[in-house]
């Protein structure tokens, strides 16, 4: 009998998108890791982006660029604490002007185009990128303007000087419209009148529920964006995931002392698994991992066997051949194994010696468990045999002991002590500020990322280690959870700084 080979399709690079929609990718960045620059509350009232893109729009998205906001010194705060995210940003002021900060460079790359002259005393303060569906099917950036005539100026010499002269510029209910070519605007802009994205019964529901829209968000319908043609033939085979997704919105917020991402997804096949609450892991803990449901991908996976069984592999030989390899039972031991949910923990232990470990069995002396939910019996014996595995082929001395919910795999016998009784990571003061609803959490990541670099320092690094090390200092915790609510799947990414 012959083995298996799986092929998976290789991803296709991107095309390019025209030019002039580069002030869509300045957006996106804004809100992906710029975006902080803001505050945690939309100020005044008047027209948002969404009210000026057509209700065919599949995926939006906003940032709020007013310099005048209450809480934007904070947030510049936070940002200026991690020096080369600073710089990088250009930042030099709790009180710096969000739209240069956005904008001037783009400005710049064009000759005779001057951010103070012929951008400054035009650009609003909301700005917007939509790809609009339908009969249209490309995107769109619609930019809050206070001089008509001055913004379409602009914008046509922006389009120009990117080479790209055939772009479509146009101004409706105090926003300039810019599109791939001006018959793409004009449809833009009729749609957008007779039915805006605002007036959508889907997205305004969303937006209702996702509360408060912080600094920036994003939405997008997961069956539309499947439909659209490009992105088929950009995304092959992968696009059909979009499809499983009703809808996805999130925003993003800055407080005191944190940075968020928080929102949640519709989906038509709700996630399964008990939650996992990684906040009973030891209460030493600075790496955490939880993962719950993953009987869906088990089943997925035997789903993808059967279809590459043939009569010369077939789904049998294929469980004697792991059987005989690694003394597994398939698929009985992949049921085990993800039916409960697994928990991963590193603590503080020796955390400063990680830079100087040689071999897989230097691990026995850092603090590492795997935690299996799960019947005990079923969860322990599987343990035992990966135990085994570890130990002959890697020389990795791992210890298995029984927890109160199923068993734990870990790299030492203190390590293994502490699974077997309910820690206290959860009254963590880093962990309480990172980690939103653990206890009601299907899949989490928690980083001590205070703990982590104090230890690494102490191991003297290498100086652009150190550096490194220092721009993370100001860093208190990461945190990342995902819990049902109401049927929907709520997220949040947290960033956390010393006070």
């Amino acid at each position: 009998m012959t083995e298996p080979t799986i092929t998976l399709p290789a991803d296709e690079p991107r095309k390019r998108r025209t030019v002039p929609l580069v002030v869509a990718g300045v957006l996106v960045l804004a809100l992906a890791g710029g975006g902080a620059y803001a505050y945690t509350r939309l100020s005044g009232g008047g027209l948002q982006p969404a009210d000026v893109l057509p209700a065919s729009t599949v995926a939006y998205a906003r940032v709020d660029l007013d310099p005048s906001a209450s809480q934007k010194v904070a947030a510049l705060r936070l940002i200026r604490k991690v020096p080369s995210l600073a710089e990088e940003a250009g930042i030099k002021s709790d009180k710096d002007d969000l739209r240069r900060l956005v904008f001037e460079d783009l400005v710049e790359e064009c000759d005779g185009l001057d951010y103070d002259d012929d951008v400054e005393p035009w650009l609003g303060d909301r700005a917007g990128v939509g790809l609009v569906g339908g009969s249209i099917n490309q995107p769109v950036v619609v930019l809050q303007t206070k001089d008509e005539k001055k913004s379409v100026t602009a914008a046509k010499k922006i389009a120009g000087c990117a080479g790209e002269g055939d772009s479509g510029v146009a101004v409706s209910q105090g926003y300039v419209v810019v599109g791939p070519n001006q018959r793409t605007v004009d449809s833009v802009v009729k749609q957008a009148e007779k039915k805006p994205l605002s007036d959508s019964e889907r997205f305004s529901a969303d937006e209702d529920k996702l509360g408060e829209r912080g600094v920036a968000s994003v939405w997008f319908d997961g069956k539309a964006l499947a439909d659209v043609p490009e992105l088929q033939s950009l995304a092959g085979t992968g696009a059909t995931g979009l499809e499983e997704l009703e809808t996805v919105t999130a925003s993003l917020r800055a407080g005191s002392s944190t940075l968020e991402v928080a929102g949640f997804t519709r989906t038509k096949t709700k996630p399964d698994g008990k939650p996992l609450d990684l906040g009973t892991l030891p209460d030493d803990t600075v790496l955490a991992l939880g993962f719950a449901g993953g009987e869906q991908y088990a089943e997925a996976f035997e789903k993808g066997v059967e279809q590459e069984a043939d009569p010369d592999f077939t789904t049998e030989d294929f469980s004697d051949f792991v059987e005989q390899s690694f003394g597994l039972k398939y698929p009985e031991d992949l049921r085990t194994l993800t039916s409960g949910g697994l928990r991963l923990a590193v603590g503080s232990e020796n955390l400063e010696t990680l830079p100087t470990l040689s071999s897989p069995s230097d691990v026995e002396s850092l603090d590492i468990g795997l935690a299996v939910t799960g019947d005990k019996t079923a969860t322990s014996d599987l343990l035992t045999r990966l135990s085994r595995l570890a130990s002959t082929n890697l020389g990795l001395p791992l210890q298995v002991s029984e927890t109160d919910t199923g068993a734990a795999l870990a790299s030492n016998a203190e390590a293994a002590a502490k699974f077997s009784t309910k820690g206290d990571l959860g009254s963590k003061p880093s962990f309480k500020a990172a980690v939103e609803r653990p206890s009601d959490s299907l899949g989490g990541l928690f980083v001590d990322v205070s703990a982590i670099v104090k230890a690494l320092k102490a191991a003297s690094p290498p100086p652009d280690v150190e550096e490194v090390l220092d721009d993370l200092g100001p860093l208190t915790a990461v945190g990342i959870s995902s819990w049902l609510e109401d049927d929907d799947q709520r997220f949040s990414f947290k960033v956390v700084f010393e006070d």
